[in-house]
């Protein structure tokens, strides 16, 4: 009777622990959703209140001159700006730390997000107790064209508590 006792209490532990890292990894992607949906109206709001630039893909650079770094600080995630072959144009990453971007998209990646149906790219990466979750969407002008890509990159630390270096 206590080995059948101890069995059950065995795999109530065992699906505790399951069911709570399932819930743990669809927590974290659904709040990367929600902060990239964010992100996304802040970039449009810089794009059509902020700026009297017209919105194309040369004047991404210049539009977000400025504003990417405090956008990636307020939202805690790295941006990286594209136009549509996958040419960096603009970066939140600090000079020193742009060497570890690439300055490219490849182009698997530029086919892979022409080829989704949701126009959006989600990847999680994991290496090391740190994982990386990143997003490739388009960026589009104020009737739907696509004007470039954006790519968000969030990084935490599992089963580690670091501190967070500011982008500005």
């Amino acid at each position: 009777m206590i080995l059948l006792i101890f069995l059950a209490s065995i795999l109530i532990i065992g699906v505790t622990i399951y069911q709570y890292n399932k819930q743990t990894v669809d927590y974290n992607v659904s709040r990367f959703g929600r902060k990239e949906e964010t992100l996304k109206k802040e970039l449009n709001i810089q794009l059509y209140q902020r700026s009297n630039i017209a919105v194309t893909t040369d004047n991404l650079q210049t539009i977000f001159q400025n504003a990417i770094y405090e956008i990636a600080y307020v939202h805690n995630l790295e941006i990286t700006m594209y136009d549509l072959s996958g040419t960096m144009l603009k970066t939140s990453v600090p000079f020193g730390l742009k060497d570890s971007i690439p300055s490219n998209l490849s182009i698997s990646k530029v086919s892979q997000l022409k080829l989704s149906k949701d126009s959006r790219v989600f990847e999680v990466v994991e290496n090391n107790k740190i994982k990386i979750e990143t997003s490739y969407t388009y960026i589009l002008d104020s009737i739907s064209n696509r004007i470039g890509i954006l790519k968000l990159e969030s990084v935490s630390y599992t089963h580690l508590t670091l501190p967070t270096t500011p982008y500005v």
